[in-house]
């Protein structure tokens, strides 16, 4: 991995290489803490046992994490 702040991450979407990039602190400061709420908030309150459940899940709800 580059050392510096932007990571690049390559997929292959059909047969075409597409780069990805991100920055680390914006994941690490944006995204990691909406996944943690995320968990609190619909996994480890029972809300979310499954992907039937995340599918059956009140869409408003969801936004508001």
């Amino acid at each position: 991995m580059p050392q510096n702040k932007e990571m690049e991450r390559k997929r292959s979407f059909n047969g075409r290489r597409c780069s990805l990039h991100f920055d680390r602190l914006n994941y690490f400061t944006a995204v990691v803490p909406k996944v943690e709420e995320f968990n609190k908030k619909f996994i480890e309150s029972g809300k979310v046992k499954n992907l039937k459940d995340l599918a059956e899940a009140d869409i408003d709800e969801l936004r508001k994490v």
